[in-house]
């Protein structure tokens, strides 16, 4: 269970991640956003939260961070490109150590 707190600032911070980076299609700008980063920083509690959002169809391509803070990497390179295909290999991912969501 991700304490009440935890869940708010991880819902400030990706409400304004996607605010300032909806528009930019390069991904270093995307991924060095400080709201991301502050997302980052808050490693378990945000791989649970961003995995809960992808168990209830709440895409977004949250791969790159995921990868950062778990140091995972379960996407099958046959599923390149294909968002619900990459979130499905996390969500097994998640599943299998562990994470709640």
């Amino acid at each position: 269970m991700v304490c009440p707190t935890c869940k708010k600032m991880f819902e400030y911070h990706k409400k304004l991640w996607k605010e300032q980076t909806m528009f930019y299609s390069d991904p270093s700008m995307i991924n060095n956003n400080s709201h991301l980063q502050s997302i980052i920083a808050m490693k378990d509690v945000s791989v649970s939260l961003i995995l809960k959002d992808i168990m209830e169809g709440k895409l977004n391509w949250w791969f790159d961070a995921l990868m950062e803070m778990t140091n995972a990497n379960p996407m099958k390179p046959e599923n390149a490109g294909r968002l619900q295909e990459l979130s499905k290999d996390w969500l097994v991912w998640g599943s299998e150590n562990g994470y709640e969501h």
